[in-house]
């Protein structure tokens, strides 16, 4: 690739975790093809006791030192709100996009998390468009209970099932269906109901 190329690369945020979770996994696969077409500047969250160093040898790809922005953890003790906050990178994010023209934000992680972002981003009034990626462990969420998922420009989840569940609460995005890294190393459970009873009666 030509110094012109990389230099009109478009940029992309990504938050996650960087630590040994089901998210670094994910993000370890896909961000070496995204590397390809896009600069990657990465968030990492929820991962204060690692360091760069910790987290580039996790990387199984190349990035600068300068494209990693890392939450550590607060000076001070604060209430358990504000260390939630912090952690996930709600403090961080506006600091980034002040810095960057950024095209595409890609979160992957829990609702939770994933909503908190959104939050933040619509009120820093981004002009790129949103990617979220979740997973779905749970069923017979209430009406309206993922709402928030609205506010991304593109939803991503791990099965069909996932996507099912997801639109049964109503969300009105179209849902995409990007499989789990996972999927490939543990076989899916046969018999989940007979499981769940072994275990809970």
């Amino acid at each position: 690739m030509s110094k012109k190329d990389k230099k009109n690369k478009q940029k992309l945020l990504w938050i996650s975790d960087f630590n040994y979770s089901g998210y670094t996994l994910v993000s370890n696969i896909l961000i070496p093809f995204l590397q390809k077409k896009y600069d990657i500047y990465i968030l990492v969250i929820n991962s204060p006791k690692y360091s760069k160093t910790d987290m580039k040898d996790i990387m199984n790809f190349k990035i600068n030192n300068d494209k990693i922005y890392k939450i550590t953890l607060p000076e001070k003790t604060y209430n358990t709100e504000y260390f939630m906050n912090y952690t996930m990178g709600i403090f961080e994010i506006p600091k980034i996009l002040k810095q960057h023209q950024f095209k595409y934000i890609f979160s992957i992680n829990d609702y939770q998390i994933l909503a908190k972002h959104l939050k933040i981003i619509k009120k820093c009034n981004f002009k790129g468009k949103t990617i979220v990626y979740m997973p779905i462990d749970a069923e017979n969420y209430k009406k309206n209970f993922l709402d928030d998922l609205n506010m991304a420009n593109y939803i991503l989840t791990m099965t069909e099932n996932s996507k099912n569940i997801i639109q049964d609460t109503g969300v009105t995005k179209k849902i995409y269906v990007l499989e789990h890294a996972v999927n490939n190393i543990f076989e899916p459970l046969q018999n989940k109901q007979g499981l769940r009873q072994r275990f809970f009666g």
